[in-house]
C-alpha cells in the first residue's frame, strides 16, 4: 500500500519539526567544575513571583534564612547577599583567587557574582531571635538540622525576601537571589549553582 505524496510530505514536516523541538529544548547538567560568568546556566531561574509573595525588610538588620531543607542558608543585606550550602553537594563555587580558606559552598552577589573565601559561617544568623531574623514571625516555619542541635527560620518554598535592591526566592528548586539593579545573581540547589 502506498502513502499518498501529500501525507508524505506531512509527515515529514512533522517529524522535522519534532526534531528541530528537541535539539533546540534546554537541558540542564550538574556543574562539577568552576564555570564562568559566560557558561551556560545548570538551573533555571525560577519565573518572577507575584509581588504579594514577595516580603519587604526594611531596617539596617538585613535578613537571613534556611531553605526548607537547611542546606541552603543566606543573610541579606541592602548591597549584597551570601549563600552557603550545608550538606553533600555535586558542585564546587568559584575559587577566590589566592583563598587559603573555606570556599567550596558559598557564592555572594552585591555588583556581581563571586565565590567567598572564609573561614567562618553564617548559619547561626539564621536561628530564631538573632537580628537578621527579625522579619520572621514567632510560629512561622523552621527547620532543625545538626542532629537536632540548631533551629533555623525558613524562607517557604514559592517565597520571596527583598531587602534594598536585592532579591532572593525560594522554590523547590532551590534558592535564587539577585540584585534587582544589576540582574545579576546566582541560583543554588544540591545538584548545581548557575551565575547570571
Amino acid at each position: 500500500m502506498s502513502v499518498p505524496a501529500r501525507g508524505l510530505g506531512i509527515a515529514v514536516a512533522c517529524v522535522c519539526l519534532f526534531l528541530s523541538a528537541c535539539v533546540g529544548a534546554p537541558r540542564t547538567t550538574p556543574v562539577t567544575s568552576t564555570p564562568t560568568h559566560a557558561s551556560t546556566p545548570a538551573l533555571t531561574s525560577p519565573a518572577p513571583l507575584p509581588a504579594a509573595a514577595v516580603q519587604t525588610v526594611s531596617g539596617d538588620k538585613g535578613a537571613a534564612f534556611a531553605s526548607p531543607t537547611g542546606h541552603i542558608v543566606c543573610l541579606m543585606g541592602s548591597g549584597s547577599v551570601r549563600c552557603e550550602f550545608h550538606g553533600t553537594k555535586t558542585w564546587q563555587a568559584p575559587w577566590p583567587d589566592g583563598c587559603e580558606l573555606d570556599w567550596e559552598s558559598a557564592l555572594e552577589v552585591d555588583e556581581q557574582v563571586v565565590g567567598v573565601c572564609a573561614g567562618d559561617t553564617i548559619i547561626s544568623v539564621a536561628e530564631p531571635g538573632q537580628d537578621a531574623t527579625a522579619w520572621w514571625h514567632a510560629g512561622g516555619p523552621t527547620v532543625t538540622i545538626a542532629d537536632g542541635q540548631m533551629t533555623l527560620v525558613v524562607l517557604p518554598y514559592g517565597s520571596a525576601l527583598a531587602v534594598g535592591d536585592m532579591r532572593c526566592d525560594s522554590a523547590t528548586t532551590g534558592v535564587t537571589c539577585r540584585n534587582l539593579t544589576t540582574g545579576h545573581g546566582f541560583s543554588m540547589a544540591r545538584e548545581a549553582y548557575s551565575i547570571f
